[in-house]
């Protein structure tokens, strides 16, 4: 079950980031880096829709990083590339290339591969828990003073 809450993450986060770049490449190019651009893509019912989807997308891949295993969750989380992927090439109008598909699987299985290969474990103090407290309490005193030569 998590295991698809993972990948329905991932598919919203694709979907949501497509939808807002499809939308964005409508602008008109003198937009570009003013803050015009930015009313523009508010008024857009589609852009909005995709920041929906998108933050829809990250509420859920937070909830499957507390709940999953990050070697597990990680690679079924960058499947939203894929999903990005096979929504972007027909809303360009154009034919899915193999060399893309390829990228997209390499990319993929880096980031399987990276997630696997390296080791996650919780320690029992975390940073910023109370046990620090009355050492940042006697350190911070001390911060601000000159170093004397």
């Amino acid at each position: 079950m998590i295991i698809a809450l993972a990948l329905a993450a991932a598919l919203l986060i694709g979907v949501g980031l497509v939808l807002q770049q499809h939308v964005a490449e409508q602008v008109p190019n003198a937009y570009f880096l003013r803050l015009r651009l930015i009313a523009e893509l508010l008024r857009q019912r589609r852009w909005l829709a995709g920041l929906v989807i998108m933050v829809a997308g990250e509420i859920l891949s937070a909830w499957v990083f507390g709940h999953l295993d990050l070697s597990i969750a990680e690679p079924l989380l960058a499947t939203d590339l894929l999903f990005a992927l096979v929504l972007a090439v027909p809303l360009a109008g154009e034919r899915l290339r193999r060399s893309e598909i390829l990228g997209a699987l390499l990319l993929a299985g880096g980031v399987t591969a990276l997630s696997v290969s390296r080791s996650v474990q919780a320690q029992e103090v975390h940073f910023g828990s109370a046990a620090y407290w009355p050492a940042a309490a006697g350190i911070r005193p001390f911060s601000n003073c000159p170093t004397s030569r």
